[in-house]
């Protein structure tokens, strides 16, 4: 390598050095400062979170979102269809047979005693049939009309098969009935998508499959086990309460959102030719109202999902191993109360609850390796301005979680997304991203006497607009941040920290005064309370840190050392050791060194140099002049040689 390739590759190394060190550092200390990823061991409780997910929804969009358009057409033309014709029939009278397509459709119509399966398999035989082994086989639709009860009771363990088929399925829809099904605390009676051609549980969405609805009436199952329910939408999505109309929501400053019983503002006209509502009528409400006990749903596509729902208890249920949610209140549900859920393993969030919904209540809940969160509460508004359908821009609220376990679940164990009121509160939350996570306009927000532990980013995190929050009480142990809060503002009070990796609470451009006060914080990094980023005033008082190690990370401690003046100097030392390397490269006895002048011609083999006269054996000239003693030289184009006589210069030298 030649002298100036060496050098012009030292400089370009030291320029890129310099370049990184000057660029990168601070961008590589910023990332180390508020979410680095944590290098040392981790002990069992800390391993990877989440490795035994639910499996992700494996469908066709075409065909499944086809079939559940068909299913609501379907069900809109039946519904209208009995509300028009309802008068023509008797109270007691017999089902009423539908032709739908593929797959017929049975209305029972109102009567004061519950249908049961034995007495449809006498009256409709080729809807519902009784099979050898004692269990029923439902092959057509069952549609229960408003005043009318579907009745399945046994205490010894009853199978019953909804025909799921790769040509047709069947389901089970309340239109304002009542559907009422029981089995034995240790006998359930078992539900099941079946396949009737192949005698197996129908384990394709593809082709849609058998699902449980009620858009109007009441539900009450205790003891039932449901298996290989639903596909692609919540309505069809395998157990599920959708009212037709929403009960009264209120926001949680008191917008009304939704309101049924609200009296019409026409004033009948008995003269008008226009049939007005009889005031003195009585409304029918057509919400939904649920009782489950000891209710579980394992491989369908949603475990539970409900809309337009006054009223929902739940109990000792477990919705685990399903294609999509354990459990979703979607919209318009209210005074919910879900105690001793258990949701694992499935292929969204354990619980989530949404926009819409007010008065949630999640008691003793166990959610654990689904893909999503262990429980999700979203209290957002609907709007945040005009809208379609011109809804209040207020935000929801009085949701609790409460007692509940959340462990190694896919994202975060708790999040909440806006809302008002919302608490959080004494829960066991282990190996997640984020262990609590509040987010995104909410105020007036507790999170009290939870228990997180093993989370890789932090503990307990709130971010961007949230006001007025209480987080006290917690103990939180093992996290990069314990208590992360970005653009939020509330009080931080009474928490115990340990094992955190980076800060024990950091606190970043907060809209107004936070204070943070009898935290006790242990762990190590470069501070226990980071307020550096804060932008207001921090209030900071008889806060405990003194089993916090200070630590700085490499890249912040690189980026004091190497300052630009330093930079430049380094790139001047390395110049410099780059050049004497090259020079020692050149000494004797490590490489033969040649002649500077190896690949010239010699001026010897030009010319035949200097002859003197006294060197030729001739006297010097007297001349015209004196000192003119010496001749002239040579011409360079006649060179003296032996075989060349040589003779007087007339000009007084010699030449050849």
């Amino acid at each position: 390598m030649t002298p100036a390739r060496s050098l012009a590759r030292s400089l370009g190394a030291a320029a890129v050095t310099a370049a990184l060190l000057l660029g990168a550092l601070p961008a590589l200390a910023e990332e180390t400062e508020d979410s680095p990823a944590v290098t040392e061991e981790r002990t069992d409780e800390t391993a990877e979170a989440g490795t035994d997910e639910g499996v992700e929804y494996a469908g066709d969009p075409a065909s499944e979102s086809a079939e559940a358009r068909t299913e609501e057409r379907r069900l809109t033309d039946v519904a209208s269809m009995v509300d028009s014709t309802r008068w023509a029939f008797a109270t007691g009278a017999a089902p009423l047979a539908l032709p739908t397509g593929e797959t017929s459709t049975i209305v029972l119509l109102a009567r004061e005693e519950p249908y049961t399966l034995q007495e449809l398999a006498d009256l409709v035989p080729d809807a519902v049939q009784q099979e050898s082994e004692g269990s029923y086989l439902i092959s057509s639709h069952l549609v229960i009309d408003r005043g009318a009860t579907l009745r399945i009771h046994d205490d010894s363990g009853l199978s019953v098969h909804l025909d799921s088929t790769a040509e047709s399925f069947a389901s089970i829809v309340s239109i304002g009935g009542a559907l009422d099904v029981a089995g034995g605390e240790d006998e359930p009676v078992q539900i099941t998508g079946w396949d009737s051609s192949r005698q197996t549980a129908d384990h394709e969405t593809s082709d849609g499959r058998a699902y449980i609805r009620a858009l109007a009436g009441s539900v009450e199952a205790r003891d039932v086990e449901l298996r290989n329910l639903g596909f692609w939408s919540g309505p069809t999505g395998g157990l599920a309460l959708t009212g037709s109309d929403a009960p009264k929501i209120e926001t949680a400053s008191g917008e009304v959102v939704s309101d049924p019983g609200e009296e019409t503002l026409v004033e009948p006209d008995p003269n008008s030719l226009v049939l007005l509502p009889d005031p003195d009528e009585k409304k029918h409400d057509r919400s939904v109202t649920a009782s489950l006990e000891r209710v579980s749903a394992h491989d369908s596509a949603l475990g539970l999902f409900a809309a337009n729902t006054a009223q929902l208890d739940i109990s000792d249920a477990d919705f685990s191993g399903n294609l999509l949610d354990g459990v979703v209140l979607h919209r318009f549900v209210t005074q919910a109360h879900l105690k001793e859920v258990t949701a694992h393993r499935n292929g969204g969030d354990g619980i989530r609850a949404g926009r819409g919904t007010t008065d949630v209540s999640i008691e003793g809940a166990r959610a654990s390796g689904n893909r999503g969160n262990g429980i999700t509460v979203n209290g957002s508004a609907l709007a945040d301005g005009p809208s379609a359908t011109g809804v209040a821009t207020g935000a929801f609220g009085g949701h609790a979680v409460t007692n509940s376990s959340l462990t190694g679940n896919g994202h975060y164990g708790i999040q909440v997304t806006g809302g008002s009121g919302i608490a959080v509160r004494d829960n066991h939350v282990s190996r997640h991203t984020s262990g609590i996570v509040v987010s995104g306009a909410a105020s007036e927000m507790e999170v009290s006497g939870n228990r997180v532990r093993s989370s890789t980013e932090h503990g307990i995190s709130l971010r961007d607009d949230i006001t007025g929050a209480q987080i006290h009480g917690n103990t939180i142990g093992g996290a990069d941040t314990a208590i992360y809060a970005r653009g939020s503002a509330g009080e931080i009070t009474g928490n115990t920290i340990s094992r955190a990796t980076n800060h024990g609470i950091t606190v970043i451009d907060q809209p107004e005064t936070t204070t943070v006060s009898r935290n006790s914080i242990a762990g190590i990094g470069p501070a226990a309370i980071d307020t550096s980023r804060s932008g207001t005033s921090v209030v900071l008082v008889a806060n405990s840190a003194g089993q916090w190690e200070v630590t700085k990370p490499l890249p912040v401690i690189l980026q004091r050392i190497f300052q630009p003046l330093t930079v430049l100097w380094l790139v001047i030392v390395v110049l410099l050791v780059a050049t004497a390397g090259t020079t020692a490269r050149w000494r004797p006895g490590r490489r033969p060194r040649s002649h500077p002048y190896a690949d010239h011609t010699p001026l010897t083999e030009l010319s035949a140099g200097v002859v003197l006269p006294r060197d030729l054996g001739t006297p010097a000239s007297g001349g015209s002049r004196a000192g003119h003693g010496r001749r002239r030289l040579p011409h360079p184009r006649s060179p003296v040689g032996p075989d060349r006589a040589t003779g007087p210069d007339p000009r007084g030298g010699l030449h050849a």
